[in-house]
């Protein structure tokens, strides 16, 4: 069974991507009646019982046209939920250019729901055919689109009979719009627009996905490559600067849906329709940038050296490294900036992130970090942790040791356990190598789940 990916993005100031499974190649698309009825000869979706109303409590929730129910992964507590005819929208009148459709919209006054007040009245969504595998389907307010993502400014020409991909423009029932988007070889659902919500300062639109695949919600921590039901962010796991005039946020949901919601910009949704994983993190990647190609040298065992507060510590350390037949490439020591004021004041505020994870390395490598890895060893784990920690590190596309620290007592004989597997990381480096050269040339990934083969 091929597992399909679909890819999208989200624009919001910092153009941020995440990868969206869609279906298995053998599923079907379609859905059951939902209370809105059918339009065009199309079956509406499945109903969207589990997508959270965004009201301060309970109290609030009728009121604001959604609706109490019992949420079984809050143990059956009551929760409050959108209703599925909560919003909509209405077709004004639809132009078409050479490569794009372009449809206006206008809020159906009749839509009882907490978004009343801040409604975006006049929307446009334009569908932009990138290639023949590729679409690009934006919504935001009528007039010039404001925040957008510079991609392919002289796109190669489309033949649109080879077209991976169909664009469905029809009614519900009730007179809204309903745009969809499906495989156009099995017809699986990518996009319904059913529940589309646009408001001056909250964005949401909801994803269907057939089966129980789901994979690459960008940066969060997870147990298994298969995300479960529940909510995180997108890319904001690291610290730093990140600027953003948005906070994207998803939430999947038991009933196969996933909702992408923003609290401002625009939804830019990219959809990258391919034959297998791997082909659709390559389409992705021809649009944004094929992964950069390292030197040599850096795909080499590279030692941190840390709590070494003068020259001679760290010539000792690379002394005993030379000794003990490790290769470094490089060795990397850091300063010890003991008077450096935000150090001595963020520890005495108790301000730093203390708790390190390592939530995914095959994430990355589906959106151009192919160069990942995870710190090897520490100062508090165990001596066979560590040990098993080093041998299998050792052979992640980066190889970043720890276990130099002089505070460790059992570092020399750590030393000598794991030299096997460095070793054996030198003798697989022309392998890395090429992979490497390959995905800078063509895209793909360097380390991948096993679904992907």
């Amino acid at each position: 069974m091929i597992i399909i990916l679909v890819a999208l993005a989200v624009t919001i100031a910092t153009h941020r991507y995440f990868y969206y499974n869609v279906a298995p190649a053998d599923s079907s698309g379609g859905g059951g009646g939902g209370t809105d009825g059918g339009g065009s000869g199309t079956s509406e979706p499945d109903k969207v019982t589990d997508i959270p109303c965004p009201v301060t409590g309970i109290e609030d929730c009728e009121r604001h046209g959604c609706r109490v129910m019992s949420d079984p992964e809050l143990g059956g507590s009551a929760r409050c939920f959108m209703r599925d005819d909560a919003f909509g929208y209405r077709y004004r009148h639809t132009t078409y250019g050479d490569r794009e459709v372009n449809y206006s919209l206008t809020y159906d006054m009749t839509s009882d729901n907490p978004f009343a007040d801040d409604v975006i009245n006049n929307v446009r969504v334009q569908a932009v055919l990138i290639t023949e595998d590729t679409l690009r389907l934006r919504a935001a307010l009528r007039g010039p689109v404001l925040e957008e993502s510079p991609l392919l400014l002289k796109p190669p020409a489309v033949d649109k009979a080879q077209l991976r991909y169909l664009i469905e423009a029809n009614e519900t029932r009730r007179g809204r719009a309903r745009l969809r988007v499906l495989r156009s070889d099995n017809y699986v659902v990518m996009l319904d627009s059913w529940h589309l919500v646009m408001t001056e300062q909250f964005l949401q639109v909801v994803l269907p996905y057939s089966g129980e695949q789901l994979y690459g919600l960008g940066e969060n921590g997870h147990e298994h490559i298969n995300l479960a039901p529940g909510a995180g962010t997108l890319f904001s796991k690291r610290a730093g600067n990140y600027t953003t005039t948005s906070s994207p946020n998803y939430t999947v949901t038991s009933s196969g849906n996933v909702a992408i919601r923003t609290t401002g910009g625009i939804l830019d949704l990219f959809f990258f329709v391919g034959s297998t994983p791997n082909h659709v993190v390559q389409l992705y990647q021809k649009l944004v940038g094929l992964p950069f190609m390292p030197p040599i040298w850096a795909l080499g065992y590279q030692v941190w050296l840390k709590n070494y507060t003068s020259l001679n510590d760290v010539k000792s350390a690379m002394t005993s490294l030379d000794q003990s037949g490790v290769p470094k490439n490089p060795a990397i020591a850091a300063d010890n900036m003991t008077e450096y004021a935000p150090y001595t004041t963020g520890l005495e505020g108790d301000v730093f992130v203390k708790k390190g994870s390592a939530p995914n390395v095959a994430d990355p490598n589906a959106v151009l970090y192919a160069k990942v890895g995870v710190p090897l060893c520490s100062e508090t784990a165990s001596r066979m942790l560590c040990q098993r920690w080093i041998e299998l590190g050792a052979f992640f596309p980066l190889a970043l040791d720890f276990r130099m620290d002089k505070t460790r007592a059992d570092a020399q004989s750590l030393m000598t356990i794991a030299l096997e597997a460095i070793q054996m990381r030198y003798q697989l480096l022309p392998v890395l190598y090429t992979l490497f050269f390959r995905v800078s040339m063509a895209g793909g990934t360097v380390v991948r789940p096993l679904f992907f083969e």
